[in-house]
Parts: structure tokens; C-alpha cells; sequence
């Protein structure tokens, strides 16, 4: 009953201080933060101070700084839980749970393309070669999500928000993207042009906006798009339909 709340609460107030000592953070009114419904290990407390650090970062354009140190606000971290606690319901009830995250029809459609990390089953030690890639991926995915703070000084050090793998057939290029999602403990969202196009007029526009909306509340998540060429070919030919032209711009656009 109540005893074992107050008792999971101070085992979860001691990770998460632990975590901000390990990453040289401050949170001034920790012992106030709610913890209810998740029981933390170290490596949740550690993934929701990143959360937080995260959250924190971006919301905030000059944040509080303190002996060198970044001070994060009560909000932040217990916002990160109720994070944390959604994506483990997410866990036990995959399909259920995204059905009640999908807003409307559109982002319904995608529902069955997404994989939780712990599920996607591919490391990038299980891919032979390519190790240039790999490395690059490393460096343009994966530090700016567990390090988000070196990112924050100016257009030249945003992270990018696309890559592009090119290659014939069989060479990688999906087993790198889920490899990629592993590794950086994120959703994969996997789809292919066609998932996009409609037959009726303004659908594709209307799926494309869902795709990133839906995706939103997923975070972190990597979206996958297979044969994307059939999607964003060559711009303004004679021959190029306005709902194609509008679809596209809503992709670049996102």
C-alpha cells in the first residue's frame, strides 16, 4: 500500500540523483518530483535525466547554470517519467496503446509500422563492414541524441534531421536503419513510398503531415522510408500532378 509507494518513491529519488551526479546536472528541487507508476533502475533514471536534459534544453534558450553545472527544473524531470511510463504501457500493449496515440484516420495507418527498440533485434556488430558507415550514422545520429547540448550553438551545429542511404538492392541500407534504431534506443517506424500515396485527391498530403504528427509523439524515433525515390523524384517536371507536388513539399517541409 502506502509504505511501499513512499519506499519505491526514495529508491527512485536516489537513482535519478545518482544519474545527475554521473552527468554533472543539477536539480534543485528533486525531492518534490513525482515518480508515481514507474520503478527506476539506474539505467532508466539515466535515460529519463537525458529525457529531461533534452526537454530542457530545447523549451528553454538560456538555461540556468550553476558551478558550471546545468540545472534542471522539477518540470523537465517529471515530464521525462510520464514519458518513460507511457513507453513501457506502449511496451506490454504494443497495438493497443498506439491505436489510443493515433489521433485520426491517417495516422492510424501507420500503427503497424512501428518497432520498439528492445524488438528490433539488429546491433550494428551484427552487420559486417561498412564500417565508415556505421561511423558516420555514430556521429550524425546517435551522439546528438545522448548529447543533445553540444548541439545547441548555432545553425552550423544542428544535427541533421535526413539522411539519404543509397546503394543497389541487398547491400544494407535497412538493416543499417534498424541497426541505427537499436543502437540509439529509439523507435523504428518503417514504411515505403506507396504507404504515402492515395488515390484520392489530397490524401497523400494529409498522410504525410500524420506520418511526422504520429512520429512526434513517439520520440525518439527513427522514420524508415523505403524506396523513397518513388516519393521525392525530380522536382517541377510538366508532367508533375499538384497533389504529388503538395505531398512532396509537406515531406521536405517536416
Amino acid at each position: 500500500g502506502e509504505d511501499r509507494r513512499i519506499v519505491i518513491s526514495r529508491s527512485n529519488l536516489n537513482e535519478l540523483l545518482k544519474a545527475l551526479e554521473e552527468n554533472e546536472l543539477l536539480c534543485t528541487d528533486l525531492y518534490q518530483v513525482n515518480t508515481d507508476g514507474v520503478i527506476l533502475t539506474k539505467q532508466r533514471a539515466e535515460k529519463v535525466i537525458g529525457w529531461a536534459r533534452n526537454h530542457y534544453l530545447s523549451s528553454c534558450p538560456s538555461p540556468s547554470i550553476k558551478d558550471g553545472r546545468l540545472i534542471l527544473p522539477r518540470e523537465s524531470i517529471e515530464i521525462s517519467v510520464k514519458r518513460l511510463k507511457a513507453q513501457e504501457d506502449i511496451s506490454r500493449k504494443p497495438s493497443q496503446s498506439l491505436k489510443n496515440i493515433a489521433k485520426d484516420e491517417y495516422e492510424s495507418n501507420f500503427v503497424s509500422a512501428v518497432v520498439a527498440p528492445g524488438e528490433i533485434g539488429v546491433k550494428f556488430d551484427d552487420i559486417g563492414a561498412l564500417e565508415h558507415v556505421k561511423k558516420a550514422l555514430n556521429e550524425l545520429v546517435i551522439l546528438p541524441m545522448r548529447r543533445p547540448e553540444l548541439f545547441t550553438r548555432g545553425n552550423l551545429l544542428r544535427p541533421c534531421k535526413g539522411i539519404l542511404l543509397f546503394g543497389p538492392p541487398g547491400t544494407g541500407k535497412t538493416l543499417l536503419a534498424k541497426a541505427l534504431a537499436t543502437e540509439a534506443g529509439a523507435n523504428f517506424l518503417s514504411i515505403t513510398g506507396s504507404t504515402l500515396t492515395s488515390k484520392w485527391f489530397g490524401d497523400a498530403e494529409k498522410l504525410t503531415k500524420a506520418l511526422f504528427s504520429f512520429a512526434s509523439k513517439l520520440a525518439p524515433v527513427i522514420i524508415f522510408v523505403d524506396e523513397v525515390d518513388s516519393l521525392l523524384g525530380a522536382r517541377g517536371g510538366s508532367f508533375e500532378h499538384e497533389a504529388t507536388r503538395r505531398m512532396r513539399n509537406e515531406f521536405m517541409a517536416a
